[in-house]
């Protein structure tokens, strides 16, 4: 038996959704008076479970809600759901354009106004169907952003103009950068220094005492927490460096030469915190290193060659 309507409180289909009940325990009566009974007994959907919890039996089998969604828009926020999947990408490039510029393939969309147009490195040939063109929409710190223009095989386009100015520069803090040249303060100790950049951006001070520690402990330096640069070799230097990018736990990290100047032995100890960069703290994390070492090249899951 299918609850068709059991997602509904209007009048009738709550009538006829009672109706169905009742078909199915006098079905039940019936079995039961020719010897039959049922070791389970079960007829609530997502909707019935949550409207209609006297007609759980033995057990319910949801659907749409163990996914985390409401099976109807009048359902939604009726019991606390949270959506099992989601779908990230990253901003790959932000440009204002001009009234009249037509966005994307097909010049289905057409700015009326000075638009601020990010493009998203995601699109039909990750998943993201080309029939969600003029429908979809991300969140953007805590914002919901429209896709405009036509969904691309590789990208995709959002309108960021009714963003706060000020919230822009947030989406920043998603990318982690490691410099050849180390960018260290001098004048400031380890600690000091992956702390910065949390500092920056408001962090409380528990938090901060709480991170710093632990990502000092991933790239090794615990036990330099109060030395400065000029007491670390090349090596310990570009650890500091890659745990202060480390440091707000962000979606993407660049590496530009990081092990530039490095011994072997070095450079294969920040090559290989790079990789377990990717995969620590529970969160995927894109890594994209920059060189012109073939051998650091070889090394990397994905290579592109730029001439």
């Amino acid at each position: 038996m299918h609850f068709c309507v059991a997602d509904s409180r209007a009048e009738e289909d709550v009538s006829f959704t009672k109706l169905q009940y009742k078909r199915f325990m006098d079905m039940l009566s019936a079995m039961e008076g020719v010897g039959i009974r049922p070791e389970i007994r079960h007829c609530c959907n997502s909707g019935a479970a949550i409207l209609y919890p006297e007609f759980a039996l033995d057990m319910v089998r949801p659907g749409i809600i163990t996914y985390g969604n409401a099976p109807s828009e009048e359902l939604e926020g009726a019991i606390s759901l949270r959506p099992m999947m989601s779908l990230h990408s990253m901003i790959a490039q932000v440009r204002t354009v001009p009234a009249g510029t037509d966005i994307s393939y097909g010049r289905l969309y057409r700015t009326t106004h000075d638009t601020r147009v990010a493009v998203l490195p995601i699109g039909y040939a990750d998943g993201l169907s080309r029939l969600l063109t003029g429908k979809a929409s991300f969140y953007l710190q805590g914002h919901q952003v429209p896709v405009i223009g036509r969904i691309c095989m590789d990208m995709c386009m959002i309108d960021l103009t009714d963003l706060p100015e000020r919230q822009v520069p947030y989406y920043r803090r998603e990318l982690g950068v490691v410099f050849q040249d180390f960018r260290l303060f001098e004048n400031k100790t380890v600690y000091e220094n992956v702390a910065f950049a949390m500092r920056v951006i408001g962090e409380p001070m528990r938090v901060i005492r709480r991170r710093v520690p632990t990502i000092l402990g991933i790239v090794g330096l615990q036990d330099k927490y109060n030395r400065f640069p000029s007491e670390l070799s090349g090596g310990e230097k570009q650890r500091v460096a890659l745990a202060r990018a480390m440091a707000n736990n962000p979606r993407m990290i660049i590496a530009d030469e990081p092990t530039a100047g490095l011994n072997r032995d070095d450079a294969a100890v920040v090559l290989g915190l790079l990789k377990k960069a990717k995969r620590d703290e529970d969160r995927k994390r894109a890594i994209i290193v920059v060189t012109d070492n073939p051998e650091v090249a070889d090394q990397m899951e994905h290579c592109a060659e730029l001439e």
